[in-house]
């Protein structure tokens, strides 16, 4: 629709409906003759977009602005080409291309909610966080109208990513509170804006805010670290009782998973809670269920939730002694794609399976092709992770080594991991260490906490887990670790099952 509307005010003989082009990736085709007056290359365009031929498109739009006549045209069209080559740019994914005519288009009075989405786009992609914060905030606040249209994964991705200047982040949550954004797991965006407003001495103002944590993880942190204490004075917070939240978080799950038409993200997450209540058959019986629906659309958020299921269903078959058809399971899971060709995820779990299972040469071969340049650092700190305690079993240091040293250096990319990977070669003292560097941590502090709370639902323990368990138990016991945790937190008994690789 911006498109239409766009070249209808600027031209009537070119008003059109508009592609999407910004899905469209396209390559640059014929030459467009020189000689055309800009009238004419005018028309050419409309048809063009009534085409949906966005590669003529773009070209077209580049030959009206470099025409000798474009000078002279009104303002408006003028403007209509600033906005047509900024958003063709980006759709044809030329985003530094794209960003100097998205920045211009968008800062004018009145700017296109789809110029304001199409800037914070290019600035992500062209790997700048920190400007596509700054512009999502920016059109929160000319166009809070546009905030039921947000992607919530994509916000929330922003305002947590650690590559964003911290300020900004505590900018962007703010306006996210003014223009009355909410999502279904909006919980920690409220509980860092809480944390941002606490370390500026700001507390009356997240007060209000309290009301906002729903979920039982957020309520579980709130109430197990110290620093929140006054601040749920201030609120008037009651106690907790955590088996009656997660009983109503598991009803309102599965209220929400029963619905018609709702979508496999919201089945999975309903299978996952019963999973960490102990449920395994019943979420195995309704993953399977979900696995029977029809065959969502491929490249679709169901086709991609889709694999989450399989991983799910794998998670499930593992806990009810059935590891063969578990890690089948996985396998499959790890061959669909996940947005850019490797799966990440899976074949990271598809690793630890086979290292659960004791097949320690799989396990290395599983992840081997995980490197720097295709993972997150927090992938790569699980990928390692995963040979460093493979090769431990097997005794080879050429696989080991080089693991353990790559987690040494970069350990702060993935704690706990780091934990575990030392608890596997048996090293307890240094396992605590790294838990006592974590609780001394502003940043890490949480992370520690969460891990030395006990969990009440027991896992169906393999060799490995029953090796690990072992170690982990000597090093979260170690008096200076529990004195250092009493000091900003509380233990908390929860009746989940904890955190599974």
């Amino acid at each position: 629709m911006i498109l239409e509307l766009l070249l209808t005010s600027a031209v009537a003989s070119v008003a059109a409906p508009a592609p999407a082009f910004q899905d469209n990736p396209v390559a640059v085709p014929r030459q467009i003759v020189p000689e055309k007056s800009i009238d004419q290359l005018w028309s050419q365009l409309g048809e063009a977009i009534r085409a949906h031929d966005s590669g003529t498109a773009l070209v077209l739009t580049k030959a009206v602005a470099d025409h000798p006549e474009f000078a002279s045209q009104p303002v408006e069209r003028r403007n209509v080409v600033t906005v047509l080559l900024g958003l063709l740019y980006s759709g044809a994914g030329q985003d530094a291309a794209a960003l100097p005519y998205l920045i211009e288009a968008s800062e004018r009075p009145g700017a296109p909610t789809d110029v304001g989405v199409a800037r914070i786009t290019s600035h992500a992609r062209s790997g700048d966080r920190t400007a596509a914060a700054r512009a999502r905030i920016q059109l929160l606040e000319r166009r809070p109208e546009a905030v039921p249209n947000l992607s919530g994964t994509f916000v929330i991705q922003l305002e947590s990513n650690p590559e964003v200047d911290a300020d900004v982040r505590f900018d962007l949550r703010r306006a996210l509170l003014e223009a009355g954004w909410r999502e279904r797991y909006d919980t920690w965006t409220w509980i860092r804006l809480m944390d941002d407003l606490i370390r500026r001495d700001r507390l009356e103002e997240a007060v209000p805010l309290v009301g906002r944590v729903e979920s039982s993880s957020g309520l579980i942190h709130l109430h197990a670290m110290r620093r929140y204490d006054e601040l749920r004075a201030a609120a008037g917070m009651a106690g907790l009782d955590i088996a009656a939240v997660l009983d109503a978080e598991l009803s309102t799950r599965q209220a929400e998973a029963l619905e018609r038409g709702a979508d496999i993200e919201t089945r999975n997450a309903y299978a996952m809670d019963l999973f960490d209540r102990g449920r395994f058959e019943d979420a195995l019986a309704f993953t399977e269920e979900t696995l029977a629906l029809p065959a969502p659309a491929a490249g679709s958020e169901d086709d991609s939730s889709l694999t989450w299921t399989m991983d799910t269903r794998a998670r499930l078959l593992m806990e009810l002694g059935r590891p063969a058809e578990a890690i089948a399971q996985m396998e499959i899971a790890a061959k669909r794609d996940e947005g850019d060709g490797v799966n990440v995820s899976q074949t990271i779990n598809l690793g630890w399976f086979y290292l659960r299972a004791g097949q320690n040469e799989r396990a290395i071969e599983a992840v081997k092709s995980l490197q720097p340049d295709s993972a997150s650092p927090f992938g790569v700190m699980q990928a390692m992770q995963v040979r460093a305690c493979a090769g431990a079993a097997l005794g080879d240091s050429r696989v080991a080594g080089p693991a353990f040293a790559h987690m040494a250096e970069n350990w702060r990319d993935a704690p706990i991991s780091w934990v575990e990977a030392q608890a596997c070669r048996g090293d307890v003292d240094g396992a605590a260490e790294t838990l006592l560097l974590m609780l001394a941590d502003v940043e890490l502090a949480d992370s520690a906490v969460g891990a030395l709370h006990t969990y009440g639902v027991e896992q169906r323990a393999t060799d490995y887990d029953r090796f690990i368990a072992d170690r982990l138990s000597l090093a979260f016991t170690r008096p200076d670790v529990v004195a250092a945790r009493d000091a900003i937190a509380r233990g908390l008994v929860v009746p989940t099952a904890s955190g599974q690789f």
